[in-house]
């Protein structure tokens, strides 16, 4: 039985190709194209790394933004099922998932069966999210993904005061001016990213352990903050973890398929 699953976020498009024989195939892309011909493009790609026909497939979930648009799909979840339902198929110990998207901080609470608890989500302010990082490299004239590494050699993480990413950048960009270490600068916005999702999680007094997932999640900087702010055990998934609502679409897809 073959399944796919879909999620398209607010920076990336990812999809995946689960086959109960094989490990999960999936392909990432940037937003570039309309919702439609994204989803149709991005899954013709996996379908071709995975070596594996259309018509093949048994059935197709999506989730993010716009999936109602994606006619295509049999079926369409919402991203805290999706997050809930990877989890628990990785590590049926996780009570709690937190979500470090392209513009959303969002926090699921895991039950017993692999479903939502409660979840919790900030989208009226992007900070804290992957969008607000691509803002303080090109701030920093930084690679993307240096910036983890270079926070990680900070030996005096600055205190930032901004809570909305407007003025933040505002002040990162004021501690550049001053001549302020790069690592230092950094070390003092993965540390306030922490300290907010770690206030966004006590508002639904999540439950160890802990799993991190997202693209955000790949920004070592962040995770080392986030290790010490949250002080509760946190598990890595063992597969990308910017894949993880695309994989439990996919797996919410194979569940409508055999009725659970």
């Amino acid at each position: 039985m073959i399944t796919a699953g879909i999620d398209i976020g607010a920076r990336a498009a990812k999809a995946v190709i689960l086959d109960e024989n094989a490990a999960p195939v999936h392909v990432i892309r940037p937003i570039n194209d309309t919702i439609v011909r994204l989803s149709r493009d991005i899954l013709k790609s996996t379908l071709k790394q995975a070596r594996i026909r259309k018509r093949n497939l048994a059935r197709i979930g999506i989730t993010g933004y716009g999936r109602e648009r994606v006619k295509f799909a049999q079926d369409r979840f919402t991203a805290p099922l999706c997050l809930a339902r990877a989890a628990a198929d990785l590590d049926r110990s996780v009570r709690s998932v937190i979500d470090l998207g392209g513009l959303i901080t969002r926090v699921v609470q895991v039950n017993k069966n692999g479903g939502v608890a409660d979840y919790i989500e900030n989208e009226k302010c992007a900070s804290g999210s992957g969008r607000f990082l691509e803002m303080i490299a090109e701030a920093l004239e930084l690679p993307l993904e240096r910036i983890g590494p270079e926070s990680l050699t900070s030996t005096r993480p600055l205190r930032l005061s901004s809570q909305c990413v407007v003025f933040a950048e505002s002040e990162v960009i004021s501690h550049v001016n001053a001549d302020e270490p790069a690592a230092d600068i950094l070390a003092g916005v993965h540390r306030a990213i922490a300290d907010r999702v770690r206030s966004l999680a006590g508002k639904i007094d999540y439950q160890p352990p802990v799993m991190i997932v997202g693209g955000v999640a790949k920004n070592t900087g962040v995770m080392h903050f986030l290790h010490s702010s949250l002080a509760a055990e946190i598990r890595n998934p063992p597969v990308d973890p910017q894949i993880m609502g695309a994989l439990g679409a996919a797996l919410l897809a194979r569940d409508r398929l055999v009725g659970g």
